[in-house]
């Protein structure tokens, strides 16, 4: 691909799949069942010292009863889950030993921190709609009968729409598909290689697929085993691999950890947070310990810690929003919670932006005392002495790499924080040399003062010069903290991305206000057209959808596309529009594309936000999300989208010859034809008249304008005969030799009844209609050469089609000769048996 590293990824990413330790289950103390809990909701489960156990003395006594083993925190699983990072509910589980609540609780985040299992299909989504139904059983034990009909009807309709837009927007384009309800595995394969397959990929690096992977294919998505076996796949089974996992939108290898992850932490965007402790506003509301633990789950690598000077008889330090009244938490707490949560989801470094307003020596000692102790060797305190360290040590050293309050590397280690009004001036002023700037140095960006509602500025703006450290308000879920979220969900979701290549060497200089292609970056041409969308939601209202990319100042298009509002329908609109094309992406790799979709009041329903480099070309679903980036199982739309590197308008016309070669033939050839006709032999022979008349004219023209001296004149008159194939231009030249004699001058008639003049004029004429003979003889062999390779191309292509289609016409005569057969076996066995059966009763009758 075009910009990318090169070589292939391996992926690491991991299967959904659940433990039979799980499958069978273990022995809780139970509670009535009250309701389902969905694994994507879970945001972490503790075991030990963080779970939340009773407080009543009662509860807890009833709870160790009988033969258990271990201590009541080491048997207790807390899972904790809810919509967002504010909004937390806690589900408490006592198991009767600990090693089953230990177990349970690393199975149970390993599932839910599964990044293939937060990225599912679309037909993953209805199976999952589908088992949840079947989980919600009545009173009595069983299954809703209304409920039941209810989802095997929506699962039903799906496919129903699907068979028909399918029928729609894709068979309309694949040769043969019109006549039969099915795909052959050649159909199949050229729809693969040549609609689905990114035209940027390296053909060595990634092969076209080959019949037999398609025939896998087949074999897997086609319900149909006859169909299967014979290499076909229904309407149905191409449904169901366009909504299956080898097509999603998004190629896994992305997903997964594929960047490098040895440089120095200023080549890399870091996920980073804004007063970390807050759930509300800047002003007022609480502030949380929990909070630190979500922000550091949910991927975040550098946190914010406002410290403040105890107040009470302990003299311990707090956190809080200093002047105003939100509430406090204690500093021990909140190093605690850190050193518990910094590396569940990531094994990368956490850097801890420290706002210390205490003055009291001894508080803080207190505080280096507690991070001492709390992270242990997790703390770096000291330069390392070897940088950088290899990806094989992450794994084993992450506890001693992790924290680290400065940059390791001797020429990088200032850290500069400035609010977003501070750095939108200095980016205007100077541009370029903020990028170098960010090159070396890390810069920590954070919201202005005045947003006492903790609203978000947009952080593309720094992204596209290089700033490291944009810090958002993690508690508030709008439009920037979207994009924040959408770009760190890929890299394995570790929170770091690697910046650009010209945005870490120092021998490349970079404007982000920049208007045209960068050095070494191949712009991308980005082509997206919606097609139809499923289940968008359950009232009867119309729906249209927004698309829009964030990027580059010029590569930015806020609202490019809206389609029309569909009208009261909302379970299966289609749109038959023109697609939205983004002509040249200048800088692809900071490029976001955001779809969104809304009702027709303007109601936000949902969102994806894909990179553009990473966009798969082709037919997909697109699976939508709300507005916290989790995943909404029933409603997605239905996507074309071509991706390919950006052309420039002069060079459109080889591009489209080299791409497409059959219809650049097939021209070739209607112009050679338009040609013939105009260069024919007799066409020449009725030209030569003409030809001479305007020769002789020409030769007057000049004689007569002509200024006669004591000397030699040579007068020279071209003739320009236009060439009916290449534009070939013949000149003749005329010389005239005019000697001045002491008497008087001769006239113009008079010279042209001179036998030299005549002798040369017929001379010069016999030339030029010789070479006139030998330019329409070359020229007419060469068409015709042309013609007759054009015409063996042509016949070799049409030999090639005619044989399969006479293949494919042998097949179906044998399927048709094959079925009669058997009906004919099927009535003849019937007549036979009716004989037999007559045969056995007469006898008895007669009897």
């Amino acid at each position: 691909m075009a910009g990318a590293q090169p070589g292939v990824h391996a992926l690491q990413l991991k299967r959904v799949s659940v433990p039979e330790s799980l499958r069978t289950g273990d022995k809780f103390i139970k509670w009535d069942d009250t309701d389902l809990l969905d694994v994507s909701l879970i945001k972490d489960t503790r075991n030990g010292r963080f779970a939340k156990t009773p407080k009543e003395a009662k509860l807890r006594e009833l709870l160790d009863v009988g033969t258990l083993e271990g201590k009541l925190e080491d048997r207790t699983l807390t899972v904790v889950s809810g919509a967002d990072m504010v909004n937390i509910t806690y589900l408490n589980f006592t198991a009767f030993s600990e090693e089953v609540a230990k177990e349970w609780a690393e199975e149970l985040f390993s599932l839910a921190s599964n990044l293939l299992a937060q990225n599912m299909s679309r037909e993953s989504c209805l199976e999952k709609m589908y088992t949840r139904l079947m989980l919600q059983l009545t009173a009595e034990g069983g299954i809703p009968v209304k409920k039941w009909v209810k989802t095997a009807n929506v699962k039903q309709i799906h496919l129903n729409m699907s068979v028909q837009m399918l029928s729609y927007s894709v068979f309309q384009y694949l040769p043969g598909a019109k006549i039969r309800p099915y795909l052959t595995v050649e159909q199949m394969t050229d729809f693969l290689n040549n609609r689905q397959r990114d035209p940027r990929l390296n053909e060595i690096l990634y092969p076209p697929l080959k019949a037999e992977q398609v025939q896998g294919l087949v074999e897997k998505y086609e319900p149909d085993t006859m169909l299967s076996r014979r290499g076909q796949i229904s309407v149905e089974g191409f449904s169901r691999y366009l909504s299956g996992e080898e097509n999603s939108i998004i190629p896994p290898e992305k997903l997964d950890q594929s960047e490098d992850m040895t440089l120095p932490l200023s080549h890399y965007f870091i996920n980073s947070s804004h007063n970390t402790y807050l759930t509300a506003g800047q002003l007022a509301g609480n502030s949380s310990v929990e909070m630190y633990r979500q922000v550091l789950l949910s991927g975040c690598r550098c946190i914010e810690l406002d410290c403040w000077k105890g107040r009470t008889a302990d003299e311990e330090p707090f956190i809080t929003h200093g002047f105003t009244m939100t509430s406090e938490i204690s500093f021990k707490e909140v190093i605690e919670a850190i050193a518990e949560s910094a590396f569940k989801t990531s094994p990368f470094p956490v850097i801890l932006s420290f706002e210390n307003h205490v003055d009291s020596p001894k508080q803080q000692a207190k505080m280096a005392e507690y991070c001492r102790s709390i992270f242990g060797d997790a703390l770096l305190t000291d330069p390392l002495e070897k940088y950088p360290v290899s990806e094989k040590q992450i794994s084993t050293l992450s506890l001693s790499l992790s924290l680290s309050l400065t940059h390791t590397h001797t020429h990088t280690h200032t850290h500069t924080h400035t609010h977003k009004s501070v750095s939108l001036e200095l980016l205007k002023e100077s541009p370029v040399e903020f990028v170098e700037y960010n090159k070396l140095q890390l810069s920590r960006i954070y919201p202005k003062g005045t947003r006492v509602d903790s609203s978000n500025y947009m952080p593309q703006v720094f992204w596209n010069a290089g700033c490291q450290l944009v810090a958002l308000n993690f508690q508030t879920i709008d439009l920037p903290m979207q994009l924040n979220l959408g770009i760190f969900e890929y890299n394995g979701k570790c929170g770091y991305r690697l910046k650009p290549e010209f945005m870490r060497r120092t021998d490349k200089q970079f404007d982000p206000f920049t208007q045209n292609t960068v050095d070494g970056i191949v712009a991308h041409t980005l082509s997206v057209k919606i097609i139809s969308g499923q289940f968008l939601s359950d009232k009867r209202i119309g729906v249209y959808v927004e698309v829009e990319m964030f990027g580059l100042p010029v590569d930015t298009k806020r609202k490019a596309f809206k389609t029309k509002t569909s009208q009261c329908n909302a379970v299966n609109p289609v749109w038959d529009e023109d697609p939205v094309v983004f002509k040249r992406v200048v800088l692809p790799t900071l490029a976001l594309l955001r779809i969104a979709v809304y009702e027709d009041n303007g109601k936000f329903i949902g969102h994806r936000i894909i990179p553009v480099c990473a966009i798969r070309p082709g037919y997909h679903y697109i699976s939508l999300r709300n507005e916290k980036n989790q995943t909404l199982t029933v409603p997605s739309i239905f996507i074309y989208t071509e991706v390919k590197d950006y052309v420039p308008d002069t060079f459109a016309d080889v591009i489209e010859a080299l791409s497409n070669p059959i219809l650049y033939v097939s021209l070739m050839e209607q112009r050679a034809n338009q040609l013939a006709a105009l260069t024919q032999e007799e066409g020449a022979q009725e030209a030569d008249g003409e030809e001479v008349s305007e020769f002789n004219s020409s030769i007057t023209a000049g004689l007569t304008n002509t200024v006669i001296h004591s000397s030699s004149v040579c007068a020279e008159d071209a003739l320009f005969t236009p060439g009916s194939h290449d534009n070939t231009c013949v000149c003749v030249c005329v010389c005239v030799c005019v000697c001045v004699s002491e008497g008087d001058a001769q006239t113009v008639d008079e010279l042209k009844q001179l036998k030299a003049y005549l002798r040369e004029q017929k001379r010069q004429y016999k030339e030029l209609k010789e070479l006139m003979r030998k330019h329409n003889k070359k020229t007419s062999e060469l068409i015709n050469e042309h013609a007759s390779k054009q015409k063996q191309l042509r016949s070799d292509f049409l030999r090639r089609r005619s044989r399969c289609e006479k293949l494919s016409e042998l097949k179906e005569q044998q399927q048709q000769q094959l079925l009669a057969l058997r009906q004919e076996q099927f009535y003849s066995e019937k007549y036979l048996k009716r004989e037999h059966v007559k045969l056995v009763i007469t006898p008895c009758v007669s009897r």
